[in-house]
């Protein structure tokens, strides 16, 4: 398995200050060695409601019917 989907879920802008970005990443740390423990290359992280919505170390994408998305 190269990826893996972490039990940590992204913390959501409400819960803290958007331009406090060094709180915003602990999910994103925390996430990061969970994979490295499982032998994963990369974690996905869900929103608190189970929708995708990063990886450890960037963002999702993903083209449909020739358009381009992301998760808001």
């Amino acid at each position: 398995v190269i990826v893996g989907i972490s039990h940590y879920r992204k913390i959501p802008a409400s819960s803290l200050p958007v331009a406090q970005k060094t709180m915003q990443a602990l999910s994103s740390v925390l996430a990061r060695h969970e994979a490295q423990s499982h032998g994963y290359f990369e974690n996905l992280m869900l929103t608190q409601d189970g929708h995708l919505s990063e990886s450890t170390a960037g963002n999702l994408f993903w083209v449909k019917n020739g358009e381009l998305y992301t998760p808001s």
